[in-house]
């Protein structure tokens, strides 16, 4: 498979590194319309539960005991999610994490015996600790280093690819963020 000029390569792709759960399995063909329409029905859920689960509270004024309810609230949810999330991985573990960069393309990971290139995968990604199912989706392997993989995302449609894009900018924006910030460069904020 060669890309065309007007492909960005995954490298040029918006995209964001993280450690994830990760898995592939090859695929001899392409799946049936109806295979494939199940994959983004539950991409699209996963996405939009990740959207959810990913938002960051707004900070509130002690003024504002409403305000701060909702977001005590907010909180404990988030915890019960996390405790829920964790029961199911007692009862279905998940695949060891590896460093990978997901992009709106697609995703480039380090293995020690990555896919060959040229051939159909299944990708499933677990893309957040408090989601119970694997961002599932089919892609092309890329030519790589020897010890890593790059996967190309197949279309699924374009509300499919429209949520992947809002998950890696919104990821890619809080990397850049969290970059930035003091604690991250190990400085400590100064008091005027």
């Amino acid at each position: 498979m060669t890309e065309s000029a007007a492909t960005p390569t995954l490298d040029e792709s918006l995209g964001y590194r993280d450690c994830v759960p990760l898995v592939w399995e090859p695929l001899a063909a392409m799946p049936d319309a109806a295979q494939l329409g199940h994959w983004q029905d539950q991409n699209l859920r996963l996405l939009t539960a990740a959207a959810l689960l990913e938002e960051r509270p707004r900070r509130t004024d002690a003024d504002e005991p409403l305000a701060a309810e909702i977001e005590r609230l907010h909180h404990k949810f988030d915890l019960a999610l996390e405790l829920l999330a964790a029961l199911l991985r007692k009862q279905s573990p998940l695949p060891p994490p590896v460093v990978a960069r997901i992009s709106t393309a697609g995703v480039s990971w380090r293995s020690e015996a990555p896919p060959s290139a040229g051939s159909l995968i299944l990708l499933q990604i677990h893309l957040h600790p408090g989601l119970p199912s694997p961002l599932v989706w089919p892609a092309d392997v890329l030519p790589g280093a020897t010890q890593e993989a790059h996967a190309r995302f197949r279309a699924l449609g374009d509300s499919c690819a429209l949520a992947m894009e809002r998950h890696v900018f919104i990821r890619h924006r809080r990397s850049v963020a969290d970059a930035r910030s003091p604690g991250a460069r190990g400085e400590t904020p100064s008091a005027h």
